[in-house]
């Protein structure tokens, strides 16, 4: 069941107030007020603490007006509400828009208009929230590419982080792993080669033997003498299984 959506009227007329209220009661059920202001300045700390989804502010009132309203509200959150204007005075519409306001209603408000306004806050409000989801999966994402940007080493001296892409093989050692790096400097981690493969980008290193894990990116060619083996971009050699030539031979 969809929740409601959380609302604040703000209105320094408090006929206004009772009236939008009583339609928003009528016509909106998806719509819960959860307060009402006829003090701007108050409206304003209300909607900072309530926090509401939808904000219906009056464009003139004393203290501030609507628009003075939102730009302070803007000053001190960053968490607007959607807002709808209310106001007697069609010549305030335009200037609604360039603070991005959802819409506006002329009062006296009429029902179905007001109805028109919530169906268009609610899709609004739906096609953010599914923006949210988008944006916090692609943000998943490029985390879980960072965290593979470097892997965590077992060493006799404690644990290593090495940069994924400074490996060109790993080299099982029976219940060690020699692991090959750019710099020369191979590392020899007390777990087995399984464990590397583990840790290691899937989508970058491929099991060719049962002694060795290779970096895709770093392979330089394959040959078929000698029952087949690859030659790395540091000029290693490093066997393939029978089962894994195919791979090379397509």
């Amino acid at each position: 069941m969809q929740s409601k959506i959380k609302a604040i009227l703000i209105d320094d007329e408090l006929h206004c107030i009772k009236t939008l209220s009583y339609e928003i009661e009528q016509r909106c059920p998806q719509v819960e007020v959860l307060a009402t202001f006829n003090d701007s300045e108050k409206g304003l700390e209300g909607v900072l603490e309530l926090k509401p989804e939808l904000l219906f502010l009056d464009v003139e009132m004393p203290k501030l007006n609507g628009f003075e309203l939102l730009s302070k509200l803007k000053v001190k959150t960053e968490q607007i509400p959607f807002v709808v204007f209310t106001t007697a005075y069609d010549n305030f519409a335009i200037e609604a828009f360039k603070v991005d306001a959802v819409d506006y209603l002329m009062k006296p408000i009429l029902g179905e208009d007001l109805k028109r306004v919530v169906e268009k806050v609610s899709a609004r409000m739906q096609e953010e929230s599914s923006e949210h989801v988008t944006s916090l999966l692609e943000d998943i994402r490029d985390t879980l590419e960072r965290s593979q940007t470097r892997v965590a080493l077992p060493t006799g001296e404690g644990i290593e982080y090495v940069p994924v892409a400074t490996i060109v093989y790993c080299q099982s050692q029976g219940s060690y792993t020699r692991v090959v790096r750019d710099d020369k400097n191979d590392l020899l981690i007390s777990r087995n080669l399984k464990y590397i493969s583990d840790l290691l980008p899937e989508s970058e290193f491929l099991r060719v033997h049962n002694s060795y894990l290779v970096s895709t990116s770093r392979i330089s060619k394959f040959v078929r003498q000698d029952g087949g083996y690859l030659v790395m971009d540091n000029g290693d050699n490093v066997g393939v299984s029978r089962s894994r030539r195919e791979l090379f031979t397509k």
